[in-house]
């Protein structure tokens, strides 16, 4: 992490706000609740992370990429 978000965000680790994060968030693990489901990998990492992890994972789909490309 220290190499990693310098690299890809100019900052540093110190300047980065942590918090709990589910680590493998994916419409899989998601219902319609809505309710979070398989936590075995959560954890911390920096905020945001479970949201762009969910983003890229809707590109990969064709109507949520889609949609999120227009």
């Amino acid at each position: 992490m220290r190499r990693v978000i310098p690299e890809f965000t100019g900052h540093q680790v110190e300047d980065v706000t942590w918090t709990t994060a589910h680590g493998d968030l994916h419409y899989d693990n998601v219902t319609r609740g809505p309710h979070i489901l398989d936590w075995e990998g959560w954890g911390r990492a920096p905020y945001g992370y479970d949201a762009a992890t969910l983003y890229v994972y809707a590109l990969l789909t064709t109507e949520a990429g889609a949609h999120i490309r227009a």
